[in-house]
């Protein structure tokens, strides 16, 4: 009866000893989150200010690059997005045919 007890008190300690690890890691945790934030916050507030005081854009800029639209897209598969008109009035080639002319020129030979 007597080693039952140590092995429950033993228990009862161990997960007194994670529970404040977990809290103290909980806490650094939100320490830094809240840290990110204010970072974030002040980086919008200087982009903003820079925007309004018409400065130029020499830092770098925290929105995405923009990507042209010339860009050549990748069309794989019998599912293309089409305008009702055009899917009416022309029949819809075979996917090797359709695709063929979208494909890297590495992948045309699998496809002859």
């Amino acid at each position: 009866m007597h080693s039952g007890f140590v092995v429950h008190l033993y228990n009862h300690m161990s997960s007194c000893v994670q529970e404040k690890a977990l809290t103290d890691q909980n806490g650094v945790l939100q320490k830094f989150m809240e840290a990110e934030k204010e970072k974030n916050k002040a980086l919008m507030n200087a982009q903003l200010r820079e925007q309004q005081n018409g400065a130029s854009t020499s830092s770098p800029s925290l929105s995405p690059p923009i990507v042209p639209d010339s860009m050549p897209t990748l069309n794989i598969g019998p599912c293309q997005h089409r305008g009702a008109a055009e899917s009416e009035s022309e029949p819809s080639p075979a996917p090797a045919q359709a695709n063929r002319g979208n494909l890297p020129p590495w992948m045309l030979r699998t496809v002859k």
